[in-house]
């Protein structure tokens, strides 16, 4: 990611949302104002809020997922950079950067 420039209008990261990814900052550099960050695979947030998990997240995510997830998503929406929307259905986040 630093060898891209931007800045991009609409960056989509398909990631693994166990916990906050190394390139967050990143994505935010290379979105331009105005532009919009979408983000998949939220379903992990639900699971951690509601306790309800059709798999154990912990083999993949590491036995503090649900408090990971947590974090990572209390960061996002307080993240002055950005507006955030969660999305059930989906399980998505799309964040505005301002």
């Amino acid at each position: 990611l630093r060898q891209l420039s931007g800045p991009y209008d609409v960056i989509h990261d398909d990631g693994w949302f166990g916990a906050q990814p190394s390139y967050y900052d990143e994505l935010a550099r290379l979105l331009r104002p105005g532009g919009a960050l979408v983000m998949s695979n939220w379903f992990l947030l639900e699971h951690a809020l509601t306790g309800d998990s059709p798999v154990d997240w912990s083999q993949f995510a590491g036995p503090r997922w649900t408090n990971d997830i947590q974090v990572y998503a209390r960061r996002l929406v307080s993240d002055e950079r950005f507006d955030v929307s969660f999305i059930q259905r989906p399980a998505m986040a799309l964040a505005y950067k301002r």
